[in-house]
Order: C-alpha cells, then structure tokens, then sequence
C-alpha cells in the first residue's frame, strides 16, 4: 500500500512514517498543500491513503472530503492530528469520517491495519507529545488564573461582547473577527490586516474570504436588535460603528 502524508509537521510525520513502512508500507511525507491539489486536479496515480495535517485547511470554508467527490476522487483520507478524538478512538472516528462522506469506499483489512498503525504510531509517547493538536492543556494553578485570564472586551455602551456572542450563536471564527473590529472600534482596518486574522494557516481559500466573513459578521450583528451595529465599507478597509 502507498501512503501520501502532507503536513506542516514534517519531522513528526518522518516519525510516523518510520514506524509504519516497517510493516512494508510506503509512505512519502509531503510539505505543504501544493502536490496534494496537483494530485487531485492532474489525473495522477493516487495512493491507496491520504494522511493529513488538520492545520492545512480552514475547515469551516473548505471540506475537503466534498470538495474530492465533486473531483471524483474517492480515496481514503484523515488527518492525523484531528483533535476531536480520544487516544484510543481515533481508527473508529476516522472509518467514521469515511463512512459518512464516502459511502461507497470499501475499507479493506489492510487499510484498517494501517490505520491502526497509524494510531499507535500518533499515540506514542515518542511522537504524541510532539503534535500540538492532540496534547490535553496544562491547569493553571488557582494563584495564576488572575493574571493570565484576559479582561473581557467591552463595546461602549457598556456591551459585552460575550453575552452579544451567546444571545446571537455567532460561531468561533467569526468572534474572531469581531474582536479585531472591536480592538479597533470606529477605526478602519485593512483587508490584508483582516486576512491575516482570518487565513493565516489556510493558503487554499481564496482572496474573497475576507468579503465573505464580513458578511457573516453582518449577518450576525443585525440580529441584534438593542443597538445599531455596523460595518461599513471603503478603499480603507472595514470599520465597526455602533449608533
């Protein structure tokens, strides 16, 4: 069997691979995104495994388990740095993710043994604590929780923002975006400054996602119906205003 990593972790994934071309795999480790499109977009023999850097896409623009069947290409993929799940559950979370965006994908008992070597490979203690993704977060102790906690930003008007958040259901991504507008409030903020918020580890969305979450950002803030919260739009970039 062929396996193809691409990641951004390229020494982690020579480990990985060190560990499983031993059960007589090949794996080639990748940097960066570049090959695998020209893979899905060139016609050219495909392995029987795509093994993935989760930090390669922005998942809430790109699934990119749709965007290979609008290819037609159906071929096994995870990324093996998924934080979702547990040591121990990541062979049945991946079948899961294949099972559901490819129903017609046969798993073989080789292919199920190599996931399974892939787990035990992630999940050793020479390699998991190498993979930030995956690391359970060290407690702050109870005298440190003071100083490292951030005072929650505030609108004027004496808004929150997050009970703003929680009133309207405006998900992670976008929040982001609205704390930069806040941070700079009745300022104009460039589009490059707002790109690099919100593509700094995705080099497949296009230049339009910035257009694309203001939008969201305004879909959001005229849901609420106390106060008039807008973004307005020039050559300068965006900026938040409230009235």
């Amino acid at each position: 069997m062929t396996v193809y990593f691409f990641t951004k972790q390229i020494a982690v994934c020579e480990k990985i691979v060190d560990k499983i071309t031993k059960t007589g795999i090949c794996a080639i480790p990748h940097y960066g995104q570049k090959f695998f499109f020209h893979i899905l977009h060139n016609n050219v023999t495909l392995p029987d495994l795509f093994v993935m850097d989760y930090t390669m896409f922005q998942h809430d623009m790109l699934n990119i388990y749709r965007y290979m069947r609008e290819l037609n290409v159906i071929v096994p993929l995870i990324f093996y740095n998924d934080p979702y799940p547990s040591d121990g559950e990541r062979v049945t979370y991946w079948l899961f993710q294949l099972a559901r965006h490819f129903t017609e994908l046969e798993i073989s008992p080789e292919l199920k043994e190599l996931l399974y070597a892939i787990q035990n490979a992630v999940e050793s203690p020479a390699i998991k604590p190498y993979i930030p993704l995956i690391q359970e977060p060290l407690p702050f102790g109870e005298a440190d929780i003071c100083s490292q906690v951030e005072k929650t930003p505030v609108l004027p008007y004496n808004i929150n923002i997050y009970e703003l958040r929680k009133k309207v259901k405006m998900p992670p991504t976008i929040f982001n975006l609205f704390i930069k507008f806040i941070n700079r409030y009745n300022t104009y903020i460039s589009r490059n400054e707002l790109k690099d918020v919100l593509l700094m580890h995705d080099r497949v969305a296009a230049d339009r996602s910035v257009c694309v979450y203001v939008s969201r950002l305004r879909y959001y803030l005229k849901k609420i119906k106390k106060y008039n919260i807008e973004i307005l739009s020039s050559a300068a970039g965006y900026k938040l205003i409230i009235y």
